[in-house]
């Protein structure tokens, strides 16, 4: 419903929605390979990076659009993303066995797009920006939630509360995504 809704209301116009879309298709595919099997999980994550890749594309045109603005904003999220994204792989590290490498690649994945969405601060409207970075705040909490139970504390019926989580995030990142106006630059 998500992509029919975005289609309709963006008419895919401009590369920012296109990458976007593209993006949700992956995570629509990798949702299927999460339900079907859990010796799909491999390809689930694969999944998801490529969405979060695409997203974190589309983001970073709005990015492009004003790079100058807002520094201190970016130093922080920089600062906080890469921070919890080492001290979350350390975490994980010790429940890894053969996924090491690609948990790591994804989380850095993960911490791009999540400082890309903070990154349009000031560069897209309010409504879009605030939809997009809680959307994101969401995802990444629901892949933490998911990797922890995964790999840390199995724990029966996660599934059902971090899929509402992912569902939510998805909702408001396509939202604010559909809600987005590009701001140009004051001089």
């Amino acid at each position: 419903m998500l992509l029919a809704f975005f289609v309709n209301v963006t008419k895919l116009r401009g590369r920012f929605h296109k990458r976007f879309f593209t993006g949700m298709i992956f995570m629509a595919l990798s949702d299927l390979f999460f339900m079907a099997d859990v010796s799909w999980f491999l390809y689930a994550l694969i999944g998801f990076l490529l969405g979060n890749l695409f997203y974190t594309r589309a983001f970073y045109l709005d990015f492009l659009s004003a790079q100058e603005l807002d520094k201190r904003v970016a130093r922080i999220a920089i600062a906080c993303c890469s921070l919890g994204s080492i001290a979350f792989y350390l975490y994980l590290r010790p429940y890894l066995g053969n996924m090491k490498l690609p948990v790591m690649v994804y989380i850095f994945v993960m911490a791009m797009m999540l400082m890309m969405s903070a990154f349009r601060r000031l560069r897209v409207n309010e409504i879009s920006f605030n939809l997009v970075f809680a959307g994101a705040l969401f995802l990444a909490f629901s892949d933490v939630l998911l990797a922890h139970f995964k790999f840390v504390v199995p724990l029966s019926g996660s599934n059902v509360f971090v899929g509402a989580i992912y569902m939510l995030a998805q909702f408001l990142l396509v939202m604010g995504a559909a809600e987005r106006k590009l701001l140009s630059p004051t001089p």
